[in-house]
């Protein structure tokens, strides 16, 4: 199971994506939910038989003291960043990096189309190059 976190303005626009990549996935178990109850719920094993876990919410909402106040070390492992939210990345990167985890800016074009199959692939890219 990998946990992603989707982050945008709001939640909303991350949501919409998540759920287009769900629809049209090749991947057959995605979870998607806010990024607070997904925290909230981890250590309870309700996420394991998924192969993706989506939690959308606000860009601007990872910092150190929400990675802290929720729980979140060691528990997401990736971080996309939505168009929208681009200004934030260079602030979100040196919030992740003490912690080992990972951020990237979504393909604009991938964002844009809502494409679901282009976004999994884009998903399945940044995961690789991580390893």
């Amino acid at each position: 199971m990998k946990v992603i976190f989707f982050g945008c303005a709001s939640g909303e626009t991350s949501n919409s994506f998540c759920s287009k990549i769900e629809k049209s996935s090749r991947v057959d178990k995605i979870f998607i939910d806010d990024v607070v109850t997904i925290l909230k719920n981890y250590d309870k094993g309700i996420y394991d038989e998924y192969d993706f876990v989506f939690a959308y919410g606000a860009a601007s909402n990872v910092t150190a003291e929400n990675i802290k106040k929720y729980g979140a070390l060691g528990k997401i492992d990736f971080v996309l960043i939505c168009p929208q939210a681009r200004y934030l990345m260079p602030q979100i990167k040196k919030v992740l990096e003490p912690y080992g985890v990972q951020s990237e800016l979504i393909d604009t074009k991938v964002f844009e189309k809502m494409n679901g199959t282009q976004g999994i692939d884009f998903i399945c890219d940044c995961i690789s190059k991580k390893r």
